[in-house]
């Protein structure tokens, strides 16, 4: 006769160890300080003018809170 096995656990699958061979990599850091000396910027600033906001944004704005 097999013995049974009544204390052993049902192997559950791990999908984080599954997949960290594809998306552990090294990858080659950039020097942000170097870059910044260069000119870059990350943001390249406002899209809209001076402001922040459009003229329809604050007229908006104007009606909701006042």
């Amino acid at each position: 006769m097999a013995k049974a096995n009544r204390g052993s656990k049902p192997r559950v699958a791990n999908p984080v160890a599954k997949h960290m061979r594809t998306f552990n990599k090294c990858a080659v850091q950039t020097d942000r300080k170097k870059s910044l000396k260069k000119g870059y910027n990350k943001h390249k600033g406002n899209q809209y003018g001076e402001g922040s906001y459009t003229n329809a944004c604050l007229a908006w704005l104007h009606r909701v809170f006042v």
